[in-house]
C-alpha cells in the first residue's frame, strides 16, 4: 500500500516514469518522494498521473524543489482529489502566495488531517489565511509550521485558529519567532478544545519577557493540553519558577520538556512543588547536567509518584 522512493534521485523523467507506475495501481495509499530535486514541472506530471484514478491518500514531497508555481497544481489536486488526507511540503520554497492557494483549495471541503509546512518560507499572511481555512473543520490533526519566520503578529492569527477548531491536537510552532506575542497566542490557547501538544521550543519566550507570564492563566484554565515543549527558549530561573506554578495549577499535562535552556538547579524546589502538586506529570525532559544525582533522583522519584497514582 505504500510507494517509498524518498531520496532515490529520480529527478523528472524518473518521476514521470513512477507517475505513470501509480495510476495503474489503485491499491498505493502512500507515496513517498521526498528528496529527489523535483521541480514544479515534475510535480505537474506527478499530479497528472494522481488525478486519473489513484488511490494515494499520504503525500510525501519534502526537500524538494517545489515552489509557488508547484503549490498552484497541488492546490488542484486537492480541489479535485477527495482522497487527499497528509502533505508534507517541508523544505520547499513554497511562500505565502503558494500557501495560501492551498488553503484556499483546503477550504472548499478537503478531509485533510495531516499538513507539514515546514520551513516553507511563510509569514503571518498564510497563517491568517489557515485560521479561515480551517474554521469549523473537524479533520485537521496535526500542523507543523517549524523553522518560518511567522513573526509576533501570527500569534493572534494562531490563537484564532486553536479557539475556533475543535480537531486540531498537535502543533508545531518550533523556531517561529513569537516571542513579543506569545500572550495573545496564551490567552486562545486557555480556551482550546482540542490541542493535546503543542511544540513551542526555540522561540526565545525567556529573556526576561513579561508576556511569559501568561502562562500561568493559560495552564490553568486549559483543559486538554498533555505535552508541551519549551526546549531552547532562553527560559532562566525567574522563567521556569513560573511555569512551575503554571504547571501546579494544571492537571492534564502529563509530558513537558525544557531543555537547553538558562536555568540552574536553584529551581530544584519550585520544579518538585510543581510536579507534586499537579498530580499527573509522568515525563520531564531537562538538562541533567545542571543537577547532581541526589538532585536528579529526587525529581524521578517525585515523577514515580504521580505515575503510581494511574
Amino acid at each position: 500500500r505504500t510507494v517509498n522512493m524518498a531520496y532515490n534521485g529520480r529527478q523528472e523523467e524518473g518521476i514521470a516514469n513512477l507517475s505513470s507506475l501509480i495510476a495503474k495501481n489503485t491499491k498505493f495509499i502512500s507515496l513517498f518522494v521526498g528528496g529527489n530535486y523535483i521541480c514544479d514541472k515534475g510535480l505537474k506530471n506527478l499530479i497528472k498521473y494522481l488525478q486519473e484514478g489513484s488511490k494515494i491518500s499520504y503525500l510525501f514531497l519534502d526537500n524538494n524543489n517545489i515552489t509557488m508555481k508547484g503549490a498552484e497544481y497541488l492546490a488542484e489536486l486537492i480541489s479535485y482529489h477527495p482522497f487527499i488526507r497528509a502533505i508534507n511540503l517541508k523544505n520547499n520554497k513554497i511562500s505565502d502566495e503558494g500557501v495560501i492557494m492551498l488553503f484556499n483549495a483546503i477550504e472548499k471541503g478537503t478531509k485533510i488531517i495531516s499538513l507539514d509546512l515546514t520551513n516553507t518560507n511563510i509569514t503571518n499572511k498564510s497563517i491568517d489565511r489557515m485560521a479561515i481555512a480551517f474554521k469549523g473543520k473537524k479533520t485537521i490533526g496535526n500542523i507543523t509550521l517549524n523553522r518560518n519566520k511567522l513573526g509576533n503578529e501570527s500569534c493572534v492569527s494562531l490563537g484564532k485558529f486553536i479557539s475556533s477548531n475543535e480537531s486540531i491536537i498537535d502543533l508545531n510552532l518550533s523556531k517561529c519567532v513569537l516571542a513579543e506575542g506569545i500572550e495573545k497566542l496564551f490567552e486562545q490557547l486557555s480556551k482550546n478544545k482540542a490541542l493535546t501538544r503543542i511544540d513551542m521550543s526555540k522561540n526565545s519566550l525567556g529573556k526576561k519577557n513579561q508576556s511569559f507570564l501568561s502562562i500561568i492563566p493559560c495552564l490553568k484554565e486549559n483543559k486538554f493540553l498533555t505535552e508541551i515543549n519549551f526546549d531552547d527558549n532562553g527560559l532562566d530561573d525567574t522563567d521556569i519558577k513560573i511555569l512551575c506554578h503554571a504547571i501546579s495549577e494544571n492537571h492534564t499535562i502529563k509530558k513537558i520538556s525544557i531543555k537547553s535552556n538558562d536555568y540552574s538547579s536553584e529551581i530544584l524546589p519550585d520544579l518538585l512543588t510543581g510536579i507534586e502538586k499537579s498530580g499527573i506529570i509522568r515525563y520531564l525532559e531537562y538538562d541533567t547536567s545542571k543537577f547532581s544525582q541526589v538532585e536528579q533522583k529526587q525529581i524521578e522519584f517525585t515523577l514515580q509518584k504521580n505515575i503510581n497514582k494511574k
